[in-house]
């Protein structure tokens, strides 16, 4: 009889701050623009937010079991509508600890202009952020503290 293989799951919990921006504030209003959505994904898991307020600064967390080995970790706008504010993604964590400056490694790819920039945390346009990261996160990222 065949052995099966043991795969070892590494919990890891990650946590995005992102700020909604509207760009261009006239007079106490903002003229045609609509808040953004944003949604954080991982490993088949993911939260979302609506934001309410301009400037409004979010919290967007979840904890998945991974597998060893790469995986992408996406935020991004829940709607394509090009009449909504941006969004400034302003730290990542990884098992509670900032990233720093390996945040630049991400790449933001707008679905309306269809540019794909990389070490971009201001995301103008609706679109989408990623971010590859590899399990375990305690041999792979030295700057959180790790290894």
């Amino acid at each position: 009889m065949p052995l099966t293989p043991i795969v070892i799951e590494h919990t890891t919990t990650v946590t995005i701050i992102a700020v909604a921006d509207m760009q261009d504030p006239v007079e106490g209003f903002v003229r045609n623009k609509r808040l953004p959505g944003a949604r954080l994904s991982l490993a088949g898991q993911h939260t979302e937010h609506q934001y309410s307020n301009d400037q409004e600064t979010h919290r967007f967390t979840l904890t998945a079991d991974l597998a060893k080995g790469e995986h992408t970790l996406l935020f991004e706008f829940t709607s394509r509508d090009e009449g909504q504010g941006a969004l400034l993604i302003k730290a990542l964590y990884v098992q509670g600890a900032p990233i720093g400056l390996p945040i630049y490694r991400g790449t933001y790819h707008s679905w309306i202009t269809g540019d794909t920039l990389s070490g971009h945390l201001y995301m103008g346009w609706p679109g989408e952020w990623k971010y590859n990261l590899h399990a375990p996160v305690e041999h792979h990222s030295g700057d959180i503290g790790f290894e």
